[in-house]
């Protein structure tokens, strides 16, 4: 067991680099969710105190009181704390000739305090990674998009989600000659930069210009790194023109569950491709628990499309989270959750698919192998040794780590989705979330009768 100042094994991960956390306090919030400083499944976190002062536009510095110094700027706060962080690595004989690569936990506080402190240490430090730790990470979508637009890269509502994501960050492979095109992290190899970009930047700008790897030019430079340039055992997925999208309502309060697409599309419905041989039922589980990293159970389709001469494919399904009496996920996905931690994790974008997965068991089968890599992530087991008290998970909160997938995902009620209140990517199809509120009825979970002939080279 490792104790409170032993973060070897957090730089086992990284061999000679390290990763700094600075655990982020909001001196004149009162409100502000407070970090504990100690362990995070591995990583011990570093005080980084900001006052008003320093979260004022520009950093302005305020007046001292009498016969007393001004209190520090954000910059000022950041390098006393890179400082101590120095000590610390001195002090353990960690030299981190390849880093410091840093993260920053940065609790709730009210006011706008907590996305002050987001954009001032964006702007301090271009290559953090940035954790909004707020308890409605995953229940509010207009949270979500205001931390990404002040400079998170990522929200979240728990603490296990937390550590797995700096878990993420400190396996970053540098030592090579590429940086990045949108914060400029300096020294990835190419597996380094093919797992950075979408830990930090998937919901970022697109960016257009000449690959850094191979110097083609593209209008899409995070799709171009992950379907051309993936390492060995990461080959990008193989695309049939046909979609499974999933309508999944929460029955104890009505909430629909949305996923914050990548490249500041807004937010839409889980769902993706179907993988060769796979089912249609299959595929919209297994893209659920990717997209959103929840475990749900279909109840019926709601509508099926063809176009193009059949080129182009879907069906929108209509779905309901797992839970169970608690409202949590039923025993089974949990056992399959926590079965997953501490494991490998996966790389987005492969297929999951058991070789003897059919029908409907084999389905759900995948959909549970599929949310390992998510699932087990964002609910922190009655063994880690997390900050439970200081981000409390929901029992049923969706994915917030992000991957190439997804930024993450929350529960949203219609009214947090209309008036423009958050950006959507699609407006059709998320109109499938009001036919379900006034009532529309769900037809079988089956192909209709008439999609039988344009859907009969695809499993149901």
């Amino acid at each position: 067991m490792q104790g409170d100042d032993d973060d070897t094994g957090a730089h086992a991960l990284l061999g000679q680099a390290r990763v700094d956390v600075f655990a982020v306090e909001l001196c004149d919030a009162p409100e502000a969710l407070p970090i504990r400083h100690g362990e995070l499944s591995g990583f011990h976190l570093i005080p980084l105190p900001l006052t008003s002062a320093a979260l004022s536009p520009g950093g302005s510095r305020a007046t001292p009181p009498a016969g007393g110094a001004p209190p520090p700027s954000a910059a000022e706060a950041l390098a006393a704390a890179r400082g101590t962080a120095r000590q610390r690595a001195s002090g353990s004989g960690s030299s981190g000739c390849c880093g410091p690569l840093e993260a920053a936990l940065v609790p709730a506080a009210g006011g706008g305090t907590q996305l002050a402190a987001i954009r001032v240490l964006r702007a301090a430090a271009p290559t953090m990674f940035i954790v909004c730790c707020h308890p409605d990470a995953t229940e509010d979508p207009a949270l979500r998009v205001s931390a990404f637009a002040a400079g998170a890269n990522m929200a979240t509502a728990s603490a296990a989600a937390a550590a797995r994501a700096l878990a993420r960050v400190a396996r970053t492979q540098l030592g090579g000659a590429l940086a990045c095109a949108w914060c400029g992290l300096a020294g990835l190899t190419l597996r380094g930069y093919w797992e950075h970009q979408p830990l930090y930047h998937i919901y970022a700008e697109n960016l257009e210009g000449s690959c850094p790897v191979c110097g083609r030019v593209t209008s899409n430079l995070a799709r171009h790194l992950h379907e051309v340039h993936p390492p060995a055992g990461c080959e990008a997925e193989e695309r049939t023109g046909v979609f499974a999208l999933a309508v999944v309502r929460r029955p104890r309060d009505g909430k629909f569950l949305v996923t914050q697409e990548f490249a500041g599309q807004g937010f839409w419905l889980p769902g993706g491709g179907v993988d060769p041989g796979e089912s249609l039922t299959a595929a919209a589980l297994r893209e659920t628990a990717e997209e959103a990293g929840v475990a749900i159970e279909l109840k019926g389709v709601l509508c099926c499309e063809s176009h193009v001469r059949g080129q182009w494919r879907r069906v929108i399904f209509y779905g309901e989270p797992l839970e169970d009496d608690a409202g949590g996920l039923g025993a089974a996905e949990t056992s399959a959750a926590a079965a997953a931690v501490g494991g490998g994790g996966g790389y987005a974008g492969g297929s999951v698919l058991a070789a003897d997965a059919s029908g409907w068991d084999g389905a759900r089968a995948a959909a549970a192998d599929a949310l390992k890599r998510v699932a087990a992530a964002e609910r922190p087991s009655s063994s880690s040794r997390v900050l439970s008290s200081s981000l409390p998970a929901p029992r049923d909160s969706p994915k917030s780590v992000p991957d190439f997938e997804s930024a993450g995902a929350c529960w949203a009620c219609l009214e947090q989705l209309e008036g423009g209140r958050v950006p959507l990517r699609s407006v059709s199809e998320l109109a499938w979330f009001w036919e379900v509120a006034w009532g529309r009825a769900v037809a079988p979970l089956a192909m209709p009768t008439e999609w039988a002939e344009a859907f009969q080279d695809v499993p149901f």
